[in-house]
This record gives structure tokens, sequence and C-alpha cells, in this order.
């Protein structure tokens, strides 16, 4: 378990945030360049202190003003983006490393993290997926109660990711698991709880699914990377992009004039043309058919609306 209700201050930033990770959880904080992620990593592993509140790892108090407890005695674990792994050790080495490593321990994770086959080889042999693996393998060898990933699937080719995602979700039948990243489609592959960080501020919580349909504000969607706003009468739209699509005219509730800038192509499977709204910009929407250049109609669906009075 993982909880924390603190303020931590760098220079003139400051950082406010409040949460909760069970064991067998995975916490996702996103945000963009800026927004308090590392600050909050920082402080989770003990490597900053708090301004105000606390920081607790199951029913210890790691952090508060005045407390920092070591990183190697909190019971929190830490996954770099580059994997810092000894590359003067083969894999099992890299994985028995910590002094709370046994031999148990290590073998049961080389199995879990399919490594057993790979015990022996150099870790500068290792592709970037399997050398995530042992990093992870390695860091769950110290037995800790929290494991942090920072930005675990940056730089992975998309094959690799699926394999990093499924063994962050199998290192959290562990423990309570952070990881924290600026990339929404790489956290929603592992999230069960979402949390939008912004500037030191936290917009919002809550379960993954939920603050991807329903965002707190504008400011939210446009972090989470929807597009908008699409300004009617109905309020301030905002539509993931697989949401837009031409339409011959104003054929559902939310839509918006657009004027259709080149021919149809296939993207991602689907047939697109690249289309401007005022207000929005370029994008892509679905279309049916090869519809000619100049004006048209772009419907969204699965919108979420918000009150134009409210803009944040």
């Amino acid at each position: 378990m993982l909880a924390a209700d603190c303020t931590v201050r760098r220079g003139s930033f400051t950082l406010r945030c409040r949460f909760e990770v069970p064991q067998g959880s995975v916490l996702g904080v996103v945000g963009p360049s800026g927004a308090g992620k590392t600050t909050l990593l920082d402080a989770i592993a003990g490597l900053v202190g708090l301004a105000e509140g606390w920081i607790r790892v199951g029913e210890t108090i790691v952090s508060s003003p005045g407390v920092r407890v070591a990183l190697e005695r909190r019971g929190v674990g830490l996954v770099p983006q580059r994997t810092a792994l000894f590359r003067h050790l083969d894999v099992v080495g890299n994985v028995a490393f910590s002094r709370r490593a046994s031999a148990e321990d290590v073998e049961e994770l080389l199995r879990y993290f399919g490594l057993a086959t790979l015990r022996d080889r150099s870790v500068g042999t290792l592709s970037g997926g399997q050398a995530r693996r042992v990093a992870i393998a390695r860091a769950l060898a110290a037995r800790p109660s929290v494991l942090v990933f920072d930005e675990p699937m940056a730089g992975l080719d998309h094959e690799l990711v699926d394999d990093v995602a499924e063994a962050i979700r199998d290192s959290a039948t562990r423990c309570a698991v952070v990881v924290v990243d600026h990339d929404l489609a790489s956290i929603a592959r592992v999230a069960d709880t979402l949390l939008v960080l912004d500037d030191g501020a936290q917009l919002q919580i809550g379960p993954a699914s939920q603050v991807q349909r329903q965002p707190a504000s504008a400011r939210v969607a446009r972090l989470l990377g929807m597009v908008g706003p699409f300004v009617g009468r109905w309020g301030e739209a905002w539509a993931w992009p697989s949401a837009l699509h031409l339409a011959d005219g104003p054929d559902g509730p939310i839509g918006a004039p657009a004027r259709v800038l080149e021919p149809a192509r296939v993207v991602g499977g689907r047939l697109e043309q690249l289309v401007s709204v005022d207000g929005v910009g370029s994008l892509r929407a679905e279309t049916s058919w090869d519809r000619p250049l100049g004006q048209g109609w772009v419907a969204l669906t699965d919108a979420v609306v918000f009150d134009q009075k409210v803009r944040t």
C-alpha cells in the first residue's frame, strides 16, 4: 500500500497531490513536461523532502516535513527509464544483486518473467524489452512494497510495448505500482487508476476508464489528447480523434462545419481525410468515401461537453 497527501516545493515550483495505491493496483500518473511527474517520483522514492503532508508505505510514514527515510529502507523500488543494468554482470547476476534477494526468489523471478533461458546472457546482448524485464525482476528481488516506473515503454518498438506492459501488470501482483509517463496510450495499457497532473496541480484522479470517458475539465481533456473545442449551442465539446466523422450535414446533436483539405487515404485501417475546423485547427476525420475538397461537416460521437462559461 502506498498513500500520500503532500506538498513538495522545488525552487519556485510547487506540487500538491493526494492518492492511494493498494497492493495489486497500478496508479498511472500522466501530464506534460513540467507537470510535476518527476518531482512526484522523486518524492515517493525519498529523493526530495516534503514541505507539507506525508507519504506512507504500508503503515509507516516514510516522508513528512523533517522526516525522509532513505530509499533502501523505505520499501520502494525504482525502475528508471534507462534500465541502469550492471553491464559487467549477466542476467542472473543483475536479478540477484539485491542483498535481500534469496536464491529461491531469483529463480522464481527468472521463470516468472521468461528470463530463465537468458540467465547466463550478457545484458548488453538483450533486446529493449528483455532489458526492461530484467530491470523489473531485479527491482522485485529486493521485495519492495511499492514499485515505481519512470516512462517504462519510452523508446520501445511497438512489438515490445505489450511485452513490457504485461511485465508491469505482473509486478502489481506482488506490490503497489506507480507508472509515470507523459503518454496516455502507454499509461492506459497498465493503469487501474489515472492521476492527471499539470503545473504541479492534481487536476483529476479516478478509475482510468472513467477519467478517459469523463474528463473533469476542458484542460484535462486537452492534456489527455482529446481535440476541441467544438463550440456550439450545446456548449464546448471535446472528442477523441477516433470519434470524428465526416458527414453530409448536421446529422447528429454535435457537429461543426469544416473544410476538406486533402483527398482521402487509409490510415490505421480506416479511410480518413484532413479537414480544418475553425477554432480547432487541422485534424483527420473518418470518412465513408473520398469527399471533394471544400466545405464539409464533422460529426462528433462520444463527445464530452462542457458549459461554455466554464473554461479551465
